[in-house]
């Protein structure tokens, strides 16, 4: 088949991104390519609608733009708004994967060049599917109830049916637990708005009885026999803290729960931080902000203890200062606590951070030792019906060059919020943007167009031996129990070749696989002489 030219539509970042790239120069630069056939520069088009798209004149298209894309509604069904079949287009967040990385303009728009002509160029010899371009199912679900969760389906365009599965319980993780403090009815209040959206319905974490990947998507097994069928999962629940190590101290979630039914605490009150792991800089936040306004309440002694004193995080030094000038003391370890045997009371010595002197800390009357979050026993059980892999309670994200933060290690399924990693409240807004925009490109097209890479089984070799059901890290090979031999779930299949590599019968191969257009995208984006 003949290349195809590529039409480019290209968000002009100048309006909303300081430091901006100069998109009209970008775009000369592009249209000198051979296989780019016009640049469009769209200016906002996250504040118009659908019908302000022009028309293109080539038949395959390449959407730059970021994760506000999706609020224009348009761009979550190209096919339909564009007249471009889905399998011949490209959605990219630009702004996470070029604009979010690099700080200097001329960065910015050298490798926002090169990352279009690359997947311009893959996009320009991409040759025709042998397979039928599967649909996914058209219905999202997204796993937690919390305040990661809420706004996920808040987010989610209005024109789309979704689920949330509740999570009792879970509302909202440490690192966010001054915001809730501050608006103690925020999570009641997205509740409320996403139960206005109709199209919304809410699962009983009980009524889960299994879930089973499929060509179309997931199919959610519930008690009774019912069944439901999702093209996409977003798995955002809420991350719980630690149980305290019954040395009679407070978690941090402790300590927020009397500051919320203003239980006075008097006396010495000491925040002693053991390590950084435990504590990120959002749950670092929170730690500075409980003591600061422990101190102004209470007017008692509050001492944060921490080997890391100056933590980064936005606003931090700002809250650092205004907790030693409200007399916040902050002091270095000496030497590992010692917890006294008589009623919990312990025994802590540093030196202050201030003005240098040795101090002593004897049986101070409360003592607050943040845990680490971690996902609870049920989000875990759900990630293991998922076939999410959970290291350390941390997902693994999908081995691909195109993959955004919140893919995963299963097709189809995307984390956000507190799932994913310990982030301020700006920036897991973000982040749920981003990983929306992500779901909405991948029903859009990317989900049910079958790769022409992705391998052939050949039947008269295959003997069934299971490895290549064992070893695919994505969980895409199942027994096709009527031919007797492996199967692959193609729109869960992300072509990565280690089944094809493993089989001792040789009865797979990659199919179409010319390296052709990869080393020329490649080569677009690290041109010889870059390094």
């Amino acid at each position: 088949m003949k290349n195809s030219k590529v039409s480019i539509f290209l968000c002009d970042f100048s309006l909303c991104l300081k430091n901006g790239p100069d998109v009209y120069r970008i775009k000369k630069e592009l249209e000198k390519n051979r296989h780019v056939g016009e640049v469009i520069v769209l200016k906002a088009p996250c504040r118009e609608s659908a019908t302000a798209v022009p028309e293109i004149s080539g038949n395959r298209l390449l959407i730059a733009g970021c994760s506000f894309l999706q609020k224009c509604g348009g761009f979550g069904q190209p096919g339909k708004v564009i007249s471009v079949d889905t399998s011949n287009f490209i959605m990219i967040d630009i702004r996470n994967l070029v604009m979010g990385l690099y700080s200097t303009k001329k960065e910015r728009e050298s490798n926002l060049i090169g990352q279009l002509l690359m997947h311009a160029a893959i996009l320009a010899n991409k040759q025709p599917v042998k397979n039928v371009n599967v649909r996914p199912f058209d219905k999202i679900l997204v796993y937690g109830s919390g305040l990661s969760g809420l706004l996920a389906a808040l987010d989610i365009p209005s024109t789309t049916t979704l689920d949330v599965i509740e999570t009792p319980g879970e509302t909202v993780s440490p690192g966010f637990l001054w915001e809730t403090m501050n608006h103690p009815s925020i999570v009641y209040r997205l509740r409320e708005k996403v139960s206005e959206r109709g199209i919304i319905g809410f699962i009983p974490r009980d009524d889960v009885m299994g879930l089973e990947r499929v060509e179309k998507g997931f199919i959610l097994k519930k008690k009774g026999g019912g069944i439901v069928e999702y093209g996409a999962i977003i798995f955002a629940p809420e991350r719980r803290e630690g149980e305290n190590n019954g040395d009679g101290s407070l978690t941090l979630s402790g300590l927020y729960l009397l500051l919320e039914k203003n239980v006075v605490c008097r006396g010495t009150m000491v925040f002693l931080l053991e390590n950084v792991e435990t504590t990120s800089p959002e749950v670092y936040g929170d730690v500075m902000r409980a003591a600061l306004h422990s101190k102004k309440r209470d007017r008692g002694e509050v001492i944060v203890v921490s080997n890391d004193i100056h933590v980064a995080f936005r606003g931090g030094e700002e809250l650092y200062d205004e907790c030693r000038k409200a007399g916040v003391v902050f002091i270095r370890p000496s030497g590992d606590y010692e917890a006294l045997s008589d009623g919990g009371s312990f025994r802590i010595s540093g030196i202050d951070a201030g003005t240098g002197s040795r101090l002593t800390l004897d049986r101070p009357e409360i003592v607050v030792i943040p845990q680490k979050p971690v996902l609870s026993e049920t989000s875990l059980h759900f990630a293991a019906m998922a076939r999410l892999s959970l290291p350390g309670n941390r997902y693994s994200q999908a081995d691909s060059l195109s993959a955004i933060p919140s893919e995963t290690n299963v097709k189809g399924v995307f984390v956000t919020g507190a799932a994913r990693e310990n982030l301020g409240f700006s920036a897991m807004r973000e982040d749920i943007h981003s990983c929306v925009f992500a779901v909405t490109a991948y029903l859009a097209g990317q989900a049910g167009n079958i790769e022409e890479r992705i391998p052939l089984i050949d039947a008269e070799k295959c003997v069934l031996c299971l490895t290549c059901i064992r070893v695919c890290p994505y969980n895409a090979l199942v027994t096709d129990t009527e031919k007797g031999i492996a199967k692959i779930i193609e729109t869960a299949c992300m072509a990565c070749g280690i089944c094809v590599s493993e089989c001792p019968a040789r009865a797979m191969q990659m199919r179409n696989l010319t390296t052709t257009a990869i080393d020329e995208g490649v080569g677009l984006l690290y041109p010889k002489g870059t390094g």
